[in-house]
């Protein structure tokens, strides 16, 4: 079966730690799109009407891995 768009973005987010890892840069935009994409996407319900809670980062990185990277850089 296809990837789900989870295990879709997680792969590019390993992919994105890899080049950061061999010294390539990583744009903050190219985060910045894969938050908003998945922030946006119904399927893994986020209110977009209010600010992020503690709640919502932390499923946030569950679901896509994209702030623990941009973290730990």
């Amino acid at each position: 079966p296809p990837p789900t768009r989870t295990e879709s973005l997680r792969r590019k987010a390993r992919r994105m730690r890899e080049c950061a890892v061999r010294g390539h840069a990583v744009s903050e935009t190219l985060v910045a799109f894969m938050v908003k994409a998945v922030v946006l996407d119904p399927r893994n319900g986020f209110n977009v009407d209010r600010i992020l809670t503690k709640q919502d980062v932390q499923k946030l990185e569950e679901v896509s891995l994209v702030l623990n990277y941009f973290f730990s850089l």
